[in-house]
Parts: structure tokens; C-alpha cells; sequence
């Protein structure tokens, strides 16, 4: 991931157009990307991210879902959770599973 996908990602941002400046906030990104099953969280600077527990969250109510998540909530009853406690986060919520190989 590090050596091979995130050189190819920046050189293809770079390629596009895309130039980060970090005085301008216009340009922020943060990606989650799942490769067999391992999820990396890969921000604006192309630093990579692993959390111990797996847990990652975009958007604006995730602090909400993940806060619920670490609370004991199911990963449902989380989002549900965030919908209510944050005036942007609201359902249909599309959610993708990717199996670990």
C-alpha cells in the first residue's frame, strides 16, 4: 500500500491537476480504501492510517457513529445514532461489507 499505491495516487492527483496547497483548506481529502478486507485511512498529506480496532468513519456525523460504536452500539443502531445527533448525516445509508482473504 504505501510503496506502490500511494505514489500511483498522488502521481495521478499531480497528473490531474490536483495540486495540495496547504494554506488553502479547498483541497482537503481523506479516503478510505479496503484491500482484502484491511481497511487504510489515507489523508491529505498521503499519510496512511490503521486503527488497532478497525473502526473508521467520513462525514459529517461520524464522530457520532463512532463514539456510539465505541459506546456498545451495533454498527445500525450507530448510524441511527448519528442521523439524530447531527443535522446533515440522514438515511438511506449505503453500506459496503469486504470480506478479509
Amino acid at each position: 500500500m504505501i510503496t506502490t499505491v500511494i505514489p500511483d495516487m498522488r502521481e495521478c492527483l499531480r497528473d490531474n491537476g490536483f495540486v495540495h496547497d496547504e494554506k488553502n483548506d479547498d483541497y482537503d481529502f481523506l479516503f478510505l480504501m479496503a484491500v482484502n478486507g484491511t481497511i487504510y485511512e489515507v489523508d491529505d498529506s498521503y499519510s496512511v492510517f490503521l486503527r488497532d480496532d478497525g473502526i473508521y468513519g467520513l462525514g459529517s456525523g461520524s464522530s457520532y457513529a463512532i463514539g456510539a460504536l465505541a459506546s456498545g452500539a451495533n454498527w445500525k443502531k450507530a448510524l441511527q445514532i448519528a442521523a439524530r445527533n447531527d443535522v446533515y448525516t440522514a438515511p438511506p445509508f449505503i453500506v459496503h461489507r469486504q470480506e478479509k482473504k
